[in-house]
Order: C-alpha cells, then sequence, then structure tokens
C-alpha cells in the first residue's frame, strides 16, 4: 500500500504532515512562481563566486554526497565552495579536496543525542543559523538532502539561489525546486541536485586518507601484535540507530567461528556509548579479539578499513567507506530503508537483507520485540558470504603483510 505522503508527492508516512504540507505548497504557488522567475530572470547567466552545500545529517550521507560536490568544483572551478556540516562530520569533510571552506552547525534535529525537540529551541537555532549564514553573502545554496528545516534556514540566510527537493513542504521558498525519484541511490539523488545548476559527474565515492592516520592505525596494530595475523578482519555489528544493530550473540558466534575455523584475528569497532556492549562481546568471544570501540578518530576508523583484508558491518557509515576504499564487506542490511537507496554504490559486498513486513519503516529503534529485520539475519548466512569474498580477502592480507611495517 502507498503511504499516504507519497499519494500526494511528499515523503511523510503520517497524513497529516502530508496534507499540511500540500495546504502550504498549493497556498503559496503563485509566490513559488514569482520566486523561480525572478531568480530565473536573474541568475541563468551569473557565474557564482560564494556556493553554500548543505549536508547536515550524518557521515554516510556526506560520504554518498561526495561525487555531487566534486561535480560543483568541475563546473565552478573558480567558485569558493563552503560545506555547512554537523560536528560529527568535521573529520571526514578535511578529507573532501574539493571544500574551500567547512562550517560546522549543530542542527538539533540531526543530532543524536540531543533530547531537545521544544519548538522554540529548534526556532532559535535557525534564526542562528541563519544570521550567520546571511553575513557570509553566499550567492546560492544547495540542499543536498531534502530537508524542510533546510529550506527554512536558506530562505532565513535570504541566499538569492536556493536548490533542493521539494517533497518536503515549502518547495515555493526554493528558486530550483526538485522532485526526488523514491527508488534511486542517494549518491544519485545528490548528483541529480548538482544538475540543476549544470553540473554532471560520476557516482564514484573517492576518499583520500591521510598518511597520520594509516600510520596510527599501522602502529596500533603492531604493538597488539595482529599485524601478520593470517587474516584480519574488522566487525562493525551496530551503528547510529538501534535499528540498525546486529544481535549481540550473533555477533559473539561468528568472531568464534572466524577464529577457530579461519584463524583470523577480528578487530571490534563501534562508537564510544557503545564500548561497554563491545568489551562484553570481546569477553564472550576469545582471546583473538581487539576492542577498538571509542579509541579511533574518524579518520584512523578510515585507515582501519583501508588496512583490514575484510569487513562485517551493518548499514551504517562503515559499509559506505568499505564501499569507497574497495574492502571486501559483508552487510548486515536492516530493513529500516531500502537497498536501492543505501546500498553500497560500488566495491565487492555481499549484501544480506531479509526485509519482513515492516520493511522500510525508518524508525531508530525497532518496536518490536524480536527485532525481525536484524534476528533474520543468521550466522550461517553471514559464513556463506565470507566464503564468497575469500579469495579476495586472502589476496588482501598478503600485500597487507608487505605494506604495513612500511607504514610505522
Amino acid at each position: 500500500m502507498v503511504p499516504w505522503g507519497e499519494r500526494l508527492g511528499y515523503r511523510y508516512k503520517k497524513p497529516r504532515w502530508a496534507i499540511l504540507a500540500k495546504v502550504a505548497d498549493t497556498a503559496f504557488l503563485p509566490l513559488g512562481r514569482l520566486i523561480q522567475a525572478n531568480a530565473s530572470r536573474n541568475m541563468c547567466s551569473k557565474s557564482f563566486e560564494r556556493i553554500l552545500v548543505i549536508r547536515l545529517d550524518h557521515i554516510g550521507d556526506l560520504l554518498c554526497s561526495f561525487p555531487a560536490i566534486r561535480a560543483l568544483r568541475r563546473r565552478f572551478a573558480d567558485a569558493r565552495i563552503s560545506l555547512l556540516v554537523g560536528p560529527w562530520c568535521y573529520e571526514l569533510s578535511k578529507l573532501n579536496t574539493d571544500v574551500d571552506e567547512i562550517i560546522v552547525y549543530r542542527a538539533p534535529w540531526f543530532d543524536r543525542h540531543s533530547t531537545n525537540k521544544n519548538p522554540f529551541t529548534l526556532l532559535g537555532t535557525l534564526l542562528i543559523g541563519a544570521r550567520m549564514l546571511r553575513q557570509r553573502r553566499f550567492d546560492v545554496a544547495i540542499d543536498l538532502r531534502g530537508d524542510l528545516r533546510n529550506i527554512l534556514l536558506m530562505a532565513l540566510s535570504c541566499i538569492p539561489v536556493r536548490v533542493g527537493y521539494s517533497d518536503v513542504g515549502c518547495g515555493f521558498m526554493l528558486t530550483h525546486p526538485l522532485r526526488r525519484n523514491r527508488w534511486e541511490h542517494e549518491t544519485h539523488r545528490a548528483l541529480a541536485v548538482v544538475k540543476a545548476l549544470g553540473c554532471e559527474g560520476e557516482a564514484e565515492i573517492k576518499l583520500d586518507i591521510p598518511n597520520s592516520a594509516l600510520r596510527s592505525v599501522s602502529t596500533l596494530l603492531q604493538k597488539d601484535g595482529i599485524a601478520d595475523a593470517s587474516l584480519l578482519i574488522m566487525v562493525h555489528p551496530f551503528g547510529g540507530n538501534r535499528a540498525k544493530w546486529w544481535t549481540s550473540d550473533s555477533v559473539v558466534r561468528i568472531c568464534k567461528y572466524l577464529h577457530e575455523a579461519l584463524g583470523a584475528s577480528i578487530i571490534l569497532t563501534g562508537a564510544n556509548e557503545e564500548r561497554p556492549k563491545i568489551e562484553s562481546i570481546k569477553l564472550s568471544s576469545g582471546s583473538a579479539v581487539m576492542n577498538l570501540a571509542g579509541k579511533l578518530s574518524l579518520q584512523e576508523l578510515i585507515a582501519l578499513i583501508a588496512l583490514v583484508d575484510g569487513v562485517i558491518t551493518t548499514d551504517t557509515c562503515t559499509m559506505h567507506f568499505a564501499a569507497a576504499l574497495g574492502t571486501p564487506q559483508v552487510v548486515l542490511f536492516s530493513s529500516q530503508v531500502h537497498p536501492v537507496e543505501w546500498a553500497p554504490i560500488q566495491g565487492e559486498h555481499v549484501l544480506l537483507h531479509f526485509p519482513p513486513a515492516c520493511a522500510g519503516c525508518e524508525l531508530p529503534t525497532c518496536p518490536l520485540p524480536n527485532h525481525p529485520c536484524m534476528s533474520a539475519i543468521k550466522v550461517e548466512h553471514v559464513i556463506d558470504a565470507l566464503e564468497k569474498l575469500m579469495p579476495l580477502m586472502l589476496e588482501r592480507a598478503e600485500k597487507r603483510k608487505v605494506v604495513l611495517p612500511t607504514l610505522s
């Protein structure tokens, strides 16, 4: 059954939000046409000097936007491109050489640790952000996600050209409103936004790792005595949303299999708040497991993914990093979102995805007691996937034993 929001042309699942968005857009349609006509008349031949790219959501979302930013740089080679991100994306932003300036703005609506949902706080944050952006006098703002609050931020900032998806409401505030393709990968959707400004690009994510991060991780692995392991596997069992977490019992079982059947050394990774849970998994898995949860910077985590032989991960940022770096991976894909939109877009991988009736819920935490989409992924499925990737992982292991000593 098609959700109410999609029937009306909006992303919202709840009918009331879709209806409100439709009423507002219909009421202000004449204003929207006036805004768009004025922008077309004044800006069609303008060479943009100051470009703002907005990506306030999370790490994987930003990484999927790198090709779009590269396309912008290619089209506007002499422009100053500023990237507006949350503080959690700052380290990743520094790896993008197509960006001239990183502006950090903590949007509470994307802050997973924020508990303040007061609408007055939201309005205050928008006004503060708008005042800061207004002072910079941008020529164009590009919202790569498509979010109502981002649209309001662009409009309040008085930026002349505003590009983004209009299926979240307030499309009349955009000078270049676009319609989202629901069944398209996020990387392609970001590219479609910049295409409205004449930018063309390939959907390939490229990622350069600082030598300092590679050296730091190499030293860490050699100090722990696993740099020359016959097989080195990184396991990232959790993620930003609890709806993506694999069961702890399954993680323990796969770690034991990796060590006992394959002779592998295992590195467990995760956020700092997940460290106690991952430490419990380590203690239950045996001596061949290293717990690096909360111990690595983001750039060091990326370096680790580049150096290991294979990755087992949920559908979170580590999945996108492994894809960008070409590291073979087994992806434990929840049904919170659809793989057409968020699966790895490149690299060798095996995707494990068993959608239940509630697939596509987009809920951060599963309300069902047995968490059907993740409990359906069995250890046996992961073992079969590892067997398919084993030739590639063994080939990487031989290269790792040569490369790692040269990095320290």
